[in-house]
């Protein structure tokens, strides 16, 4: 599990989600992005969790998340 500790992330590219890789956020977390996809799976067939208590902002043309792959993807904080 990746830990994200608080405070603001402004993300310039994506993350790629990686099998069996979970996120937790903590509280305080704030993830930005205008472009793009915030989460995707590649392509992949991806199990993974994004959990806890940050706050995804999306703007412009920006996606929290994308998947193109058999993929099973959990939100929940």
């Amino acid at each position: 599990t990746v830990y994200i500790q608080p405070g603001t992330y402004v993300l310039g590219a994506g993350l790629t989600l990686i099998d069996g890789v979970n996120f937790y956020l903590t509280e305080g977390v704030i993830i930005t992005m205008a472009a793009g996809t915030m989460f995707s799976d590649g392509g992949s067939d991806v199990t993974s969790e994004i959990q806890g208590y940050g706050v995804f902002q999306v703007s412009g043309t920006a996606q929290l998340l994308t998947l193109t792959g058999n993929s099973n993807v959990h939100l929940h904080g």
